[in-house]
C-alpha cells in the first residue's frame, strides 16, 4: 500500500492525521497533542493510523512514498491566546499614531463574548496590548490615500527611534506607516535607516514591514496583522523547520506546506505566515465544501467541536464566505480568512459553580489535551465535559484513543459530586446531564444565530458535525433545528486535516483600492485601466515570491478577483473574474455576476444597484493542483449490523434515566446499516451517540445520517 498524502491537524488536545493512498483511499490517526515538540504527537498520530488498520508498514517507508504533507494546527493562535509570543516588540509608526494599538476599536471589547454577556458594559474588556506604549515610537512623514508625498519622512527621528528600540532590547520591529498600503517608499526608507543604524551599533534585529504582510487600507488592522505575524507566527518557523528535520531523517521527501486560511497551501518559507494562524478551522470548511460538491449540496453548514471550542462554518449557494476583516483573540485583524465562528465550548471545558448564585459556567477556559479530571496523569482538579460525558456511560474510559488512554470514571463520579452535585442537591448522573443540556444548549442558540443571521433557517441547510467531540454531542446541540440532514462522517475526528488534503498549493494577495463603477457605465473605461493595472502588479509580485520557491510561474494558474458592494454598502461580497487582462465590454458582466451573488446570499428586496458598485479590493490568487482523496464508494448491505460489529452494551443516563444501551465498533458497521437510538459506536478516534428516540444510517461514502424518529 503506498501512501501519498499526509495531512495534519495539530489542535489544542489531539493531533490527527489523515494519510492517503494512490487510489485515494485514506486512513486516519490520533493522538495526544504535544505542543512543546509538535512532530512528537504527529509522529505517534501516524502510528496509531497504521496500528488501528491494521497496515504493518514502517514509518520510514510511509514517508518515503509521501508527495505532499500538509499542516495545519492551533500552535499559532494558543501562543497568541496564551502570551507566549515573541516579545518585546519595537513598533514605529506615522507620529500622532502612536496610540492606535493601544486604543483599539471598540468592538474589540465584546465581539468574542457569548450573546448573553455582550449585552452587558460590565462584561467587557480590551485585550492588553501586545507591544506596550514604551516599546512604540512615532516619526513625522505623510503619504495620501492616493500616494501622494505630502510630507518627507524624518529622517533624523528615525535614526533616534531604532537606537532607541535598540536600547530596550527588542527582539524584532515593526514598521507600520498611515497609508504606506498607497505608496511603501517610505517605510522602505525606514528598514534602509534601520539596518544602517544596526550595523553601526554591531546589533541586529528582524525588521517587518507592513505593506509588505499585508498592504491593505485600515491601519489599526494592518499593524495588528504585521505585530501577530512577529508575535505569534514567526516563532513556529523554528517548529516547522523542527518537524522537517525530524521527519528528513526517518525518510520523508516531500515538501511540507501550511494550510492558509483562505483554503490554499504556502510553504513554511511564505512571508505572510499570518495568514496560517487560523488554519485549523479552515480545513473543516474545505471538507464541507468537498462534500457539498460531491453530494450536490448548495447550503452546509460545519460544525466543529473539539476539546476546546465549538468552531460553525456556513457555505452558502455553494461557496464558503471569505471575510477580510475579523478578530484574533480580541485584536482586529484585516487579512483574509475563510469565516469561521466560535465559542469556548468543547469537551474538554470546565465546569463550575458561581460561588454567589450557584449557577453552572461552562467554560470558556478548558482543560484541552489533559482530557479532565477522570484522567489523574493530566493534572487537572476541575471538572469538565468530558468528566460528565463519562459518568453518564457516554464515553468508554477503557477505550478513550482505543485504550492509550484510561480513564477514571470513579474519580470523575467524587470530584463531580463534591464540585457540581452537593452543592446543587442533586444526584451526580442528573448533575452530570444537566451540564450537558447546557453547553448543547449554547452551541445550539449560537449555531441558529449564526444561520439565521445570513437571512435563512436551518431548514435550507444539511449540517456535519465533526472534530473529535462532534459524533457525542450532534443529537444535542442539532435538536429541533430541522436540518434538512445531518452528516456525521465516521473519519469525523480527523475532518479537518481531511479539509486540508483538499486544498491546491497557492497563495493570494490583496490590494486596497476604492473604484466606483456609476449607473452609467461613465467610469467603466478607467476602472478597466485600474483593474488590470492593480492585476498585472500583484502577478509581478507572485512571480518573485514563486521564483523564490523554485517553482516556474508558468506552470500555476492565475485567478483575479475582486471585492465590491454597492455603493453605500458596509459589506461585500468576493466576485471571481475569469481571467486579466479585461476589456471595457466585460465590465457588466462584473455587475452581473454581483447582482447574481447577492441575490442567493442575501434577500432579492435589498439590492439597490441604481445607487452604483464601489469596488474596494483588487485579488490575484494563483493554484498549482494536487493530489487529492476520494470518498469511499462501497456497496450497500443488510440494514441490520453484522454480528462482529457488536460489542458488549452496557448503560448509558439519557433524558433523567438510564437506558441498557447496544455498543458498536464503528470500523465493522457497513453501507446500510441503521443504528437505533439508545446506542453508542465507538472507534479509537471517536465516539458516535445515538441517543433514545434516534437513529443513525451508513451511506455508502461511510457517512451517517442521523435523524430524529418521528413521533405520532
Amino acid at each position: 500500500m503506498m501512501f501519498e498524502i499526509l495531512s495534519v491537524d495539530t489542535g489544542g488536545t489531539m493531533t490527527d492525521t489523515f494519510l492517503v493512498d494512490r487510489e485515494g483511499n485514506f486512513i486516519i490517526g490520533k493522538a495526544q497533542t504535544t505542543p512543546d515538540k509538535e512532530y512528537l504527537g504527529i509522529l505517534n498520530s501516524l502510528k496509531d493510523a497504521l496500528k488501528s488498520s491494521n497496515i504493518e508498514l514502517d514509518v520510514r517507508r510511509v514517508l518515503e512514498s509521501l508527495r505532499a504533507f500538509v499542516y495545519t494546527g492551533t500552535i499559532m493562535i494558543n501562543r497568541i491566546i496564551e502570551r507566549k509570543g515573541l516579545h518585546p516588540i519595537g513598533l514605529i509608526t506615522t507620529a500622532g499614531f502612536e496610540d492606535t494599538i493601544r486604543f483599539g476599536r471598540g468592538k474589540q471589547s465584546w465581539v468574542e463574548l457569548p450573546y448573553s454577556e455582550r449585552l452587558h458594559a460590565v462584561s467587557h474588556y480590551y485585550p492588553d496590548p501586545i507591544v506596550e506604549r514604551s516599546y512604540v515610537r512615532g516619526v513625522r512623514e505623510r503619504v495620501l490615500t492616493s500616494g501622494f508625498e505630502m510630507i518627507s519622512l524624518y529622517e533624523e527621528e528615525v535614526k533616534e527611534a531604532v537606537v532607541d528600540l535598540l536600547e530596550k532590547d527588542v527582539k524584532a520591529i515593526a514598521v507600520c506607516l498611515l497609508y504606506s498600503f498607497a505608496n511603501p517608499e517610505h517605510e522602505l526608507k525606514v528598514e534602509k535607516i534601520a539596518k544602517k543604524v544596526m550595523e553601526e551599533k554591531g546589533k541586529e534585529v528582524p525588521i517587518f514591514l507592513s505593506h509588505r504582510i499585508n498592504p491593505v487600507i485600515g491601519e489599526l488592522g494592518r499593524m495588528n496583522t504585521t505585530v501577530l505575524q512577529i508575535y505569534g507566527a514567526e516563532p513556529s518557523r523554528e517548529q516547522f523547520e523542527l518537524i522537517k528535520q525530524h521527519f528528513r531523517e526517518i525518510g520523508m521527501k516531500a515538501p511540507l506546506r501550511i494550510l492558509t486560511s483562505y483554503g490554499t497551501t504556502v510553504s513554511p518559507s511564505h512571508e505572510k505566515l499570518i495568514t496560517t494562524v487560523t488554519s485549523g478551522p479552515t480545513g473543516g470548511v474545505l471538507g464541507c465544501k468537498y462534500l457539498g460538491d460531491i453530494y450536490g449540496f448548495d447550503y452546509i453548514v460545519g460544525t466543529d467541536v473539539g476539546g476546546t471550542s465549538f468552531d460553525v462554518g456556513l457555505i452558502s449557494a455553494g461557496q464558503y464566505s471569505l471575510k477580510t476583516e475579523s478578530t484574533i483573540n480580541r485584536f482586529l485583524v484585516n487579512f483574509p480568512m475563510i469565516s469561521v465562528d466560535s465559542i469556548g465550548a468543547g469537551t474538554g471545558s470546565y465546569i463550575r459553580l458561581d460561588p454567589v448564585t450557584k449557577r453552572v459556567r461552562i467554560g470558556p477556559d478548558s482543560a484541552s489535551f489533559r482530557v479532565g479530571v477522570s484522567w489523574e496523569d493530566g493534572g487537572v482538579s476541575t471538572v469538565t465535559v468530558n468528566d460528565a460525558l463519562v459518568i453518564m456511560g457516554h464515553l468508554n474510559p477503557d477505550y478513550f484513543l482505543g485504550g492509550e488512554v484510561k480513564l477514571n470514571r470513579k474519580r470523575a463520579e467524587e470530584m463531580f459530586h463534591d464540585q457540581i452535585a452537593s452543592p446543587l442537591g442533586v444526584d451526580v448522573e442528573e448533575a452530570a446531564e444537566g451540564c450537558l443540556e447546557l453547553i448543547n444548549l449554547e452551541m445550539r442558540m449560537y449555531l441558529n444565530a449564526m444561520i439565521v443571521g445570513t437571512g435563512h433557517a436551518p431548514e435550507n441547510y444539511h449540517l456535519v458535525s465533526y472534530g473529535g467531540g462532534g459524533p457525542v454531542l450532534t443529537a444535542g446541540y442539532t435538536k429541533g433545528l430541522n436540518f434538512r440532514g445531518i452528516l456525521v462522517p465516521t473519519w469525523a475526528a480527523a475532518f479537518s486535516a481531511f479539509g486540508a488534503s483538499t486544498a491546491d498549493y497557492g497563495f493570494r494577495h490583496d490590494l486596497s483600492t476604492e473604484l466606483l463603477l456609476t449607473p452609467d457605465g461613465g467610469m467603466d473605461q478607467i476602472v478597466t485601466e485600474m483593474l488590470n493595472h492593480g492585476w498585472q502588479e500583484l502577478k509581478k509580485l507572485m512571480e518573485e515570491e514563486l521564483r523564490a520557491e523554485g517553482i516556474d510561474p508558468e506552470s500555476v494558474l492565475y485567478k483575479p478577483s475582486l471585492r465590491m458592494m454597492y455603493f453605500g454598502m458596509l459589506d461585500d461580497l468576493e466576485v471571481p473574474v475569469v481571467r486579466f487582462p479585461i476589456k471595457e465590454s466585460y465590465i457588466d458582466d462584473i455587475r452581473h455576476t454581483y447582482d447574481d451573488m447577492f441575490e442567493k446570499i442575501y434577500a432579492r428586496g435589498s439590492k439597490s444597484p441604481e445607487a452604483g458598485y464601489m469596488i474596494s479590493r483588487i485579488i490575484l490568487s494563483c493554484s498549482m493542483p494536487t493530489p487529492k482523496p476520494k470518498l469511499p464508494d462501497l456497496q450497500e448491505g443488510e440494514s441490520l449490523p453484522d454480528e462482529k460489529a457488536y460489542k458488549k452494551g452496557r448503560e448509558i443516563f439519557c433524558e433523567g434515566e438510564w437506558h441498557e444501551a447496544e455498543i458498536y465498533e464503528m470500523g465493522y458497521l457497513t453501507p446500510r446499516n441503521i443504528i437505533e437510538g439508545p446506542s453508542v459506536v465507538e472507534a479509537p478516534s471517536t465516539t458516535f451517540v445515538v441517543p433514545p428516540g434516534w437513529k443513525a444510517r451508513l451511506d455508502r461514502h461511510r457517512i451517517f445520517w442521523l435523524e430524529e424518529n418521528k413521533r405520532g
